[in-house]
């Protein structure tokens, strides 16, 4: 074996070919997980690539699916259809705010609707495959998994959580602390 070869984390009998992005473990070429980003309108756009480990892969998917994501576009878009409706009560009769109006409603409703499917359906079962596959693959290699426990009640608690179920408490990871 070559020793100015980086070995992978995961895999530490496979060299190493990139590093994860996020949390710079060296990564092999089964756990190198490629996230792109896609930035800007269909015309004018751009890609960026990203070379995460499989666990911050699975993380930055959790993330995009995550409630207060979605809940902060779906503010968005309801003070978008109050304004719209503020602006346009306050200088128009009732028939032309309907005539005006009807059309905007419809399209904003229909979008508070999608981010809401998303809130309450789409998004938790998204959440629940990633946690899946990012556990399944921990398991796979017979790695003892970390264990966090509340210690203000002492309840084992999942790995990613950050508020206590049992008391309410924000629980800090060591590198917060510090």
């Amino acid at each position: 074996m070559d020793r100015n070869r980086l070995n992978c984390y995961y895999h530490s009998e496979k060299n190493a070919i990139a590093k994860c992005e996020k949390c710079g473990k060296s990564i092999c070429l089964e756990c190198n997980m490629i996230f792109r980003e896609k930035y800007g309108t269909n015309k004018d756009h751009y890609v960026t690539h990203h070379d995460y480990c499989i666990v911050c892969y699975y993380d930055k998917k959790i993330k995009k699916y995550s409630t207060s994501r979605i809940m902060k576009e779906l503010i968005f878009f309801i003070l978008v259809l109050i304004s719209i409706i503020t602006i346009l009560l306050s200088s128009l009769n009732f028939q032309q705010i309907f005539s005006i109006l009807i059309y905007p409603i419809i399209i904003v409703s229909l979008i508070i609707l999608f981010y809401i499917y998303m809130l309450l359906i789409r998004g938790p079962k998204k959440i629940a495959k990633f946690k899946t596959k990012k556990y399944e693959f921990l398991n796979s290699l017979n790695l003892p998994l970390p264990v966090t426990y509340c210690y203000r009640c002492g309840e084992k608690l999942d790995t990613d959580t950050k508020i206590c179920t049992y008391c309410g408490n924000v629980i800090m990871v060591e590198s917060e602390i510090r």
